[in-house]
């Protein structure tokens, strides 16, 4: 039997034998290299039906981002928004909502809506009037009817009624749960959507004060007053980001799962926040308080990048706060 040695072969073959390794070993490592690199497919509809209601959801691929923004160009009164920037690393994939949470879908599981503007609401409302007239003023000055609109974003609802509606999906879904995005999750998301930054592609995704066809009269007198349409669009009237998913900037403001609590400059790892007891404690109305963080600006924010929608900005307020232009998204997960 003949055996096989390399030095019994023709130079030629020997050349080729080599090429043939080189090419092999080269399509053997692009293969390797796609295999561990996320993808996401625009695609491929994750979509949760429950109690007659369709939630559609979008891929996020695990990655790393720089989170916070350093600028002095974020100065609003009143306001949380300057964070140190800090490298985050998010080792899982995960599924955000594809649009936020619809009125449709919150009557189809909630028994009161506060953006329909109730009596009930009303009432509540004008408790507030003892306390702070001036925020009742400026509350009532943007009620518009919502009565008949169903495929607008809810709004009004506070982070504690928000986790109500999510433990009555989380009983009726035997296969996923759901749960607010940590600020984390949800900035990432958005950051990584995001287009180039002209006004003119940023208009494209956002519904925001610059195009939403409101104008404030006589500002900073007593008959000042917002004049226009007062109102968020139905959810993916704009287009949707680089990853598929609508209104993450602009139409309104989104809560997440996180208490509020100062960034350090200090890398982290799927961060989830501080615990309440963490938590920074600031003074709302006269009541020493935690809160909890919202993102992304509304139809009532101004400015562009430089301020509320910039992915950055992170306000907070008391989980039991309602405001005009507040509601929210979903991520989901396996149980």
């Amino acid at each position: 039997m003949r055996v096989f040695d390399k030095k019994n072969l023709p130079k030629r073959n020997t050349k080729y034998l080599w090429i043939c390794l080189v090419i092999c070993f080269f399509i053997w490592s692009c293969s390797l290299k796609n295999s561990t690199e996320p993808k996401v497919s625009l695609d491929e509809k994750l979509t949760s039906i429950i109690n007659g209601q369709e939630f559609e959801f979008v891929k996020v691929p695990a990655g790393f981002f720089e989170m916070g923004f350093n600028s002095d160009l974020i100065k609003i009164p009143g306001h949380v928004a300057i964070e140190p920037v800090h490298k985050v690393e998010i080792t899982h994939s995960f599924q955000i909502g594809k649009y936020e949470v619809t009125m449709e879908q919150w009557d189809a599981f909630m028994e009161s809506n506060p953006s329909r503007r109730s009596n009930a609401y009303e009432k509540e409302v004008k408790k507030l009037q003892k306390l702070d007239p001036a925020y009742v003023d400026s509350w009532t000055m943007h009620w518009m009817d919502r009565s008949k609109s169903e495929n607008i974003p809810v709004d009004s609802v506070t982070w504690e009624e928000v986790q109500e509606f999510v433990t009555k999906l989380n009983n009726q879904d035997s296969k996923y749960q759901y749960r607010l995005p940590t600020e984390a999750e949800w900035e990432y998301a958005c950051r990584i959507g995001i287009p180039e930054t002209s006004s003119e592609k940023f208009d494209e995704i956002a519904h925001w004060f610059g195009n939403a066809g409101n104008e404030w009269k006589d500002r900073d007198l007593p008959t000042e007053r917002l004049v226009g349409p007062k109102m968020p669009l139905p959810v993916g009237s704009k287009k949707p980001n680089l990853l598929g998913i609508y209104d993450m900037q602009g139409n309104v403001w989104e809560w997440v799962q996180d208490w509020y609590g100062p960034h350090s400059s200090q890398s982290k790892t799927d961060p989830k926040g501080p615990t309440e007891s963490e938590a920074e404690v600031f003074e709302y109305r006269g009541v020493k308080t935690a809160g909890k963080v919202f993102k992304g600006g509304s139809w009532l924010s101004w400015g562009f990048m430089e301020s509320e929608l910039n992915p950055a900005y992170r306000d907070r307020r008391p989980p039991n706060f309602r405001h005009t232009d507040l509601g929210f998204r979903l991520i989901r997960f396996l149980k």
